[in-house]
């Protein structure tokens, strides 16, 4: 069950993740002050904009595997305890 809901959880954390690293490039074409940090450096402009696709769904797989085990695991967990037949009984 662990397994399934960390999948699921990064899964929908990756898209979520690529469609504003879209958003980010599209708002790139138009603000050329737009800026991405990369460790430390600046990146303006479009570039910026290219960088943040892939990156964008990089951290937030990272961000939804610690919200997968912290904070999903154990809602589902409660809610198939609460819900099974045999705590019925």
């Amino acid at each position: 069950m662990l397994r399934k809901t960390i999948k699921r959880t990064i899964i929908v954390y990756v898209i979520l993740g690529f469609l504003v690293g879209l958003g980010m490039l599209v708002y790139s074409f138009f603000n050329k002050d737009f800026t991405f940090y990369f460790g430390e450096k600046e990146v303006h402009g479009i570039v910026s904009g290219i960088i943040a696709v892939p990156f964008v769904p990089f951290i937030m797989a990272i961000v939804g595997l610690f919200h997968a085990v912290m904070l999903w695991f154990p809602l589902v967990y409660i809610y198939k305890k609460m819900t099974s037949n045999r705590s019925l009984r």
